[in-house]
């Protein structure tokens, strides 16, 4: 069996009445490589995913495609692109995502990567600016898309996060 380590994070966000488990999140860190624009050439970086089994699609979160991105972020058309689309439950309210092809590649307690190539959602901007407030404070996620071919191992006590390959 692969089994690919996450860990768990401070949702920041959360208040201290939270309970334990609801401030604390998995997540696992994969390395990205995104096509911005169909036939440009892919940029890389490394992305930590919320693991989010309740969202149908991975999601490339603003903060994290502006980091891969810059600025030309703000060049892509969100509106009249082919493959926009309409998201709702994604922070408070809807936004528009556009799909881009994209490997990620994750790490096994091994060290070897294992790559996966599928068509991620970004999401555009609100505000269609660098901020702090709107979606850009919210974390990309490795949704449904993924990990309908891995296993999630969790356990808050003791605390760990694994996704692993099904039936080795």
């Amino acid at each position: 069996m692969t089994r690919f380590p996450g860990h768990f994070k401070l949702r920041d966000w959360m208040d201290d009445t939270s309970p334990r488990t609801a401030r604390y999140a998995p997540h696992i860190t994969g390395s990205i490589a995104l096509e911005s624009e169909p036939g440009v050439p892919y940029v890389h970086g490394e992305i930590d995913f919320l693991i989010d089994s309740g969202s149908d699609y991975s999601v490339l979160n603003p903060r994290d495609a502006h980091e891969l991105l810059g600025d030309a972020l703000f060049e892509i058309d969100f509106v009249n692109d082919p493959t926009a689309v309409g998201v709702v439950g994604m922070g408070q309210g809807a936004v528009v995502t556009i799909e881009r092809e994209v490997e990620i590649a994750l790490r096994d307690e091994e060290g070897d990567h294992v790559v996966l190539g599928l068509d991620m959602q970004i999401a555009r901007p609100e505000p269609f600016r660098v901020a702090r407030t709107g979606n850009w404070q919210l974390p990309s996620l490795l949704g449904r898309d993924v990990l309908e071919y891995l296993d999630l191992a969790l356990s808050y006590n003791p605390p760990s996060v694994y996704l692993r390959t099904p039936g080795d």
